[in-house]
């Protein structure tokens, strides 16, 4: 049976003994029965925003706030389907500029959904990526692992279902392909504006190789993203918690989310995290 010692012996530090234990891989539910939970931390993470942040303090609470298709169960070190509905179908993929693909085909959860009621689709998983992309967001981290990525085409019958394609000759190809944060795209980008745009495109971006009016466009998408609005004050994911405040230097409160889609999926924790800079 796994313990909080065993946690806390596993992460070596406090604090990542809140990652949620995994049902979903055979580990016992435990009730921690803790209310609220006061956690301190040595330095401001200064942001909460999986794609641009670099501290690793930012990272523990994120874990918190964001999810992935899959993700690493923290006793056993497997990867097991979070927001993925389970192990996507793997076949050989087409030709993308005389690269061989593998194709990985993945379903979401019909039950995952966004705090205010919206699933969470496919379209939210490509624009995740798209976002990435974009010349003008400082994504270095993600921008070098997505260099195996190759393309995501969305189920024309199926908003939850899409094919994500990677380079057939990297080893962790489906792990780039499932082991980042979804965002969603009606918060992020209400007005859809890279839906006009492909991965392809944005992968193989050059300079002057847009016009005038479609380099502006990809520059106000970035600059809108990586202002301190998008990392203090609206940070939205589909995991368990929610950010209620983000006090520069002092404080940050997470409220756990009522109702929560995934319940069922990861142990309960406290009701309320306040990390104590």
């Amino acid at each position: 049976m796994t313990t909080l010692k065993n946690i806390l012996n596993i992460t070596g530090i406090g604090l990542l003994f809140l990652i949620p234990l995994i049902t979903s891989c055979g580990l016992e539910k435990e009730s921690t029965a803790i209310d609220e939970l006061n956690v301190r931390i040595p330095a401001d993470p200064e942001r909460l925003n999986p794609m641009l942040s670099s501290s690793g303090y930012a990272t523990q609470i994120e874990d918190h706030i964001f999810m992935s298709l899959f993700a690493q169960d923290p006793v056993t070190l497997q990867y097991v389907p979070m927001l993925a509905a389970g192990k996507p179908i793997v076949k050989e993929g087409p030709l993308f500029n005389e690269k061989r693909s593998t194709a990985y085909t993945y379903t979401i959860r019909e039950e995952a959904e966004w705090s205010d009621g919206r699933p969470v689709t496919a379209e939210d998983y490509i624009f995740s990526i798209k976002l990435a992309l974009n010349p003008y967001v400082a994504s270095a981290s993600w921008k070098g692992f997505l260099q195996f990525f190759l393309e995501a085409e969305a189920d024309s019958d199926n908003p939850k279902k899409f094919k994500a394609y990677a380079d057939r000759d990297y080893m962790h190809s489906m792990e780039i392909t499932s082991s980042f944060a979804v965002y969603p795209r009606h918060i992020y980008d209400p007005e859809n504006l890279l839906s006009s745009f492909t991965i392809p495109g944005l992968k193989n971006y050059r300079e002057d190789s847009l016009s005038e009016s479609r380099e502006k466009l990809l520059q106000q998408l970035a600059d809108e993203f990586q202002t301190a609005r998008f990392s203090t004050k609206i940070v939205e994911g589909a995991g368990p918690y929610r950010l209620v405040e983000y006090e520069s230097g002092q404080r940050i409160t997470l409220a756990k989310k009522e109702n929560w889609w995934g319940s069922d999926l990861l142990n309960a924790g406290p009701e309320k995290i306040n990390y104590f800079i």
